[in-house]
C-alpha cells in the first residue's frame, strides 16, 4: 500500500476491471463471473428456461429495472465468491432498482451465497395455486445477505419458500412481509 499526502504523486497505473455487458429483455443461460452485467432495462427469464449465475458474478441494475422470473433462477455463489445484485450507480435521482420477482409457474429457484441490496423489494415471491395442486418448492434463499432496501422480502404465495442462514438488515419499512396465497 502507498499513502499519498498533499505533495505526493502516483506514477502511471493501469487499472484492470472485468468487461461490462449491458443486458435487457429476455435472458437465460449462464452469467459468468468474469463479466460485470448491467441491466439497462427489465430482464425476464421465460417459462421453461433457466438463468444460472456463477459465484463471484456482479449484476447491477439501473434504477427502476427488475428481474422477473417465470422460468428458473439459480444464483449459486459460495463463501468466497458471492453473487451480488445491486444498483448500478448511486447519485442524484432514484436510488433503487425494483428487485427480483419470482412469478407464477416458476419453481426450483435457488439463491445461495448472494447479496441483494439497494432495491425497492429485492425479492418478491408471487405464486398462487388451485386447491388440490401439490405445493412445490418455489424458492430457496440460503447463506445470503439482504440489505439497504425498502422491504427485504415480500411473500405473496402459498408455495414453499425456504430461508436458511440469511442476514436481513437496514430496511426503510421492514424485513419480511407476508401477503399469503389465495
Amino acid at each position: 500500500p502507498t499513502l499519498l499526502t498533499g505533495n505526493d504523486s502516483l506514477s502511471t497505473v493501469t487499472l484492470l476491471g472485468t468487461p461490462v455487458r449491458y443486458v435487457s429483455g429476455t435472458i437465460h443461460g449462464t452469467l459468468f463471473s468474469d463479466t460485470t452485467y448491467i441491466a439497462n432495462g427489465d430482464l425476464t427469464v421465460p417459462s421453461g428456461k433457466t438463468l444460472t449465475i456463477e459465484g463471484g458474478t456482479l449484476v447491477k441494475f439501473e434504477a427502476g429495472y427488475m428481474l422477473s422470473v417465470d422460468g428458473r433462477l439459480l444464483a449459486q455463489g459460495n463463501v468466497l465468491d458471492k453473487v451480488i445484485f445491486t444498483l448500478e450507480a448511486i447519485g442524484p435521482g432514484p436510488q433503487e432498482w425494483e428487485g427480483i420477482v419470482v412469478g407464477n409457474g416458476s419453481e426450483g429457484n435457488e439463491l445461495t451465497y448472494c447479496i441483494l441490496e439497494r432495491a425497492q423489494y429485492p425479492l418478491v415471491v408471487n405464486r398462487k395455486f388451485n386447491m388440490g395442486t401439490p405445493a412445490t418448492q418455489q424458492l430457496i434463499l440460503s447463506n445470503s445477505i439482504v440489505r439497504h432496501c425498502d422491504i427485504g422480502m415480500q411473500i405473496n404465495s402459498n408455495q414453499t419458500v425456504t430461508l436458511t442462514e440469511n442476514e436481513f438488515y437496514d430496511f426503510n419499512y421492514g424485513g419480511i412481509a407476508y401477503g399469503g396465497g389465495e
